[in-house]
C-alpha cells in the first residue's frame, strides 16, 4: 500500500506522493489520476521522486492536474511540496532552504515558520510566502 498524504494551500487540496526509489506508474495515468483526485476532492497529485544529476536540487516535482494532465505545478503545489519534503525528511532535520525542479525549471525554496502541521513557505525570492498544511495520511 503506497502512502501518501493530503495538503492545502490557499483552499486548494492536493494529494502528495513519495516517488522517490518507488515505481508508481499507476499514479501517473490520466484516468487513475482523475479517479484519485474525484474520490478525496483533490486539485491534483504531485509526486516528489529524485533530482536529476546536476541540477542540484534536493528532490525534483511532477505535478498532473485533476484531470490527469501533466502540467507545470503552480505556486501552492511547489509550497505544499516543500513541506511534504520536510515531512518526509529529505534534507536533515530543520534545514530551512530547499532547492527543487519541475516542469518549469530549477527553484529555491526557503521554510520561513514550522507552526505545527502548517509550514510557511517562500518560493524563490521575488514571490510572496505561502501556508502549505498539511491535513494527514491518506491510505490507497
Amino acid at each position: 500500500m503506497q502512502r501518501m498524504y493530503r495538503y492545502s494551500e490557499s483552499e486548494h487540496d492536493f494529494i502528495m506522493i513519495d516517488g522517490r526509489n518507488v515505481e508508481i506508474p499507476r499514479f501517473r495515468r490520466r484516468s487513475d489520476v482523475h479517479t484519485l483526485c474525484l474520490l478525496h476532492g483533490a486539485d491534483g497529485i504531485a509526486i516528489l521522486n529524485e533530482p536529476a544529476a546536476g541540477t542540484g536540487a534536493d528532490f525534483c516535482l511532477e505535478f498532473f492536474a485533476a484531470d490527469g494532465s501533466k502540467t507545470i505545478p503552480p505556486k501552492s503545489v511547489q509550497a505544499c511540496s516543500v513541506a511534504f519534503a520536510d515531512l518526509l525528511g529529505i534534507l536533515p532535520f530543520h534545514s530551512q532552504n530547499y532547492k527543487f525542479s519541475d516542469e518549469s525549471g530549477v527553484h529555491d525554496a526557503m521554510i520561513m515558520s514550522h507552526l505545527g502541521e502548517c509550514k510557511v513557505v517562500k518560493i524563490d525570492k521575488n514571490k510572496e510566502p505561502a501556508s502549505a498544511l498539511c491535513l494527514g495520511e491518506l491510505e490507497i
